[in-house]
């Protein structure tokens, strides 16, 4: 997941490499792709199901320095299950 304006940069690095994604902007995974680039939106609102993945990359995940945030309480149990998970960021923060 990352912010809807680095998707589409996202999938452009990988498409150097061969690496073949898909964006998926409204939740729904319309390839065989097995890396599935979407915003954060989409799977805290509901559009994605993540327990269909192994794993989760958050990139710019500044969004979750706020604990009482509705993205943080959503993603917090909901990426509970996931075998995999990376969060990456640049913005500096506390470590909670």
């Amino acid at each position: 997941m990352c912010p809807l304006a680095v998707a589409s940069q996202t999938k452009g690095e990988a498409d150097k490499f061969g690496i073949k994604t898909q964006v998926s902007r409204d939740g729904k995974i319309k390839n065989e792709s097995k890396i599935i680039i979407t915003n954060y939106e989409r799977v805290r609102d509901g559009d994605m199901d993540v327990n269909q993945f192994n794993g989760v990359t958050l990139d710019e995940s500044s969004c979750l320095r706020s604990f009482g945030s509705k993205t943080f309480q959503t993603f917090l149990p909901l990426f509970e299950k996931i075998k995999y998970r990376f969060v990456a960021t640049a913005t500096p923060s506390p470590n909670k």
